[in-house]
């Protein structure tokens, strides 16, 4: 296959003319819908023809879903986007997409395409190619983005973005924030996603922490146990915060040896802590998440998830809740940890993960206490003492409690 050897070159000659087509029509369209796939593959497609758009002067939006089925692509079609570009998916829904008159599609995709096809369609398995193992949707995308190009821009920066800029890069772009930067950091690094896994009831956080040197499963199960986290970040957190030399066993040298190893995985600075939020939700809206959580579940308001570990029927049994509070984004869902089980505290314990849109995701993990002053009160682990002031408050002014939940929205 050629080198890419130049501005103009395209460094897939079998796909340049479809290439070319596609960034024609991409030139000529009013505005552009970008829409994506929510995988590591998508989303870095998406960064890559995210940032050639900018760079071509082209207006658009952007889009991210984890199926395209056709009530996505309806709902796209309603935006008014005359021109839709769909990366990293798109060929195998060609039978669908091509029903709708609304707009003109424009794909770069590596999938096995359907039988209907487009004008304006860079897939290499329509040039012999093997969309399995010779190009990926991000590679699709970059061809299309050097077809982008004009005798002012060069895009062959982008096949090194993520790898040379990390998230500062991808927060440069337009349409990513750190949320979706994070995600595709997380994805580039491990493969998977956790807050899609956590959705999918799939998530394994003792699996997660026998990744890291050193720690082997029933380190992993009292990491877990003990710290109510369950990817290495929240982990990173707890490491550099206290709470895991805290941990009963672990002490100053091990949380030393496991905050290193941490930082190696991650790609940290030495001696540099993780991005944690600068703040967190106050108490009193932790507890009102909670407390909505528990009555929705109850009344059977909530979607619910067949998590896919502990659950050999396969039955669909944990609610799952999104929800707003003070500006912070709240999912809440009640523990399926291998202790929560064993403690029967499966509709008791709740884990709330939190994130505001400039923040990174944190998490605490909500249960009824059983000892002590707050003994059958909702408490939140990590923060009793915050806990303790707010039932006092309360306590002295009955009849607030229940406000933010009423002027909580969710969804």
């Amino acid at each position: 296959m050629a080198t890419d050897s130049g501005p103009m070159a395209g460094p897939v000659p079998e796909l340049a003319d479809r290439a070319a087509a596609c960034a024609d029509r991409l030139r000529d369209a009013d505005s552009v819908l970008l829409a994506s796939h929510i995988d590591a593959d998508g989303l870095t497609s998406a960064a890559v023809a995210a940032t050639a758009l900018e760079r071509a002067g082209i207006p658009f939006d952007t889009v991210f879903e984890k199926q395209l089925d056709e009530a996505a692509i309806r709902s796209m079609a309603a935006t008014g986007h005359g021109t839709i570009l769909f990366t990293d998916f798109g060929s195998g829904q060609l039978d669908t997409i091509v029903e709708y008159d609304d707009f003109t599609p424009v794909i770069a995709d590596h999938h096995q395409p359907a039988d209907a096809d487009t004008e304006f369609h860079c897939n290499p398995l329509l040039e012999g190619l093997n969309g399995a193992s010779e190009l990926s949707g991000a590679g699709a995308a970059y061809c299309l983005a050097r077809a982008l190009e004009s005798g002012a821009t060069d895009n062959r920066d982008l096949a090194a973005l993520v790898r040379a800029e990390g998230r500062a890069g991808l927060t440069a772009l337009p349409g990513v924030g750190d949320s979706i930067a994070a995600a595709i950091e997380e994805m580039l690094r491990t493969g998977h996603w956790s807050q899609l896994q956590r959705l999918r009831g799939s998530l394994d956080p003792e699996r997660v922490f026998t990744s890291i040197p050193g720690v082997g499963p029933n380190l992993a199960r009292r990491l877990h146990d003990g710290l109510h986290v369950d990817t290495l970040e929240a982990l990173e957190a707890a490491a550099h915060d206290g709470r895991l030399a805290a941990v009963p066993g672990i002490g100053a040298r091990r949380a030393a040896m496991i905050r290193g190893a941490l930082a190696e995985m991650l790609g940290r600075p030495v001696g540099h802590g993780p991005d944690a939020p600068s703040e967190e939700p106050p108490v009193a809206a932790l507890l009102d998440a909670d407390a909505q959580y528990r009555a929705d579940a109850d009344a059977d308001r909530l979607p619910r998830i067949a998590p896919r570990r502990f659950n050999p029927s396969g039955e669909a049994w944990l609610p799952v809740l999104h929800t707003d509070r003070e500006g912070w984004h709240f999912t809440a869902l009640y523990s399926n940890s291998a202790r929560a089980h064993k403690l029967e505290r499966t509709h008791d314990w709740v884990v709330l993960y939190f994130h505001r849109d400039d923040e990174p995701e944190g998490q605490r993990t909500v249960v009824t206490e059983t000892r002590g002053p707050l003994a059958g009160q909702r408490v939140v682990r990590g923060r009793e003492a915050d806990c303790r002031a707010h039932y006092a408050r309360a306590a002295a002014a009955p009849g607030e409690s229940g406000a933010l939940h009423r002027a909580a929205g969710s969804y």
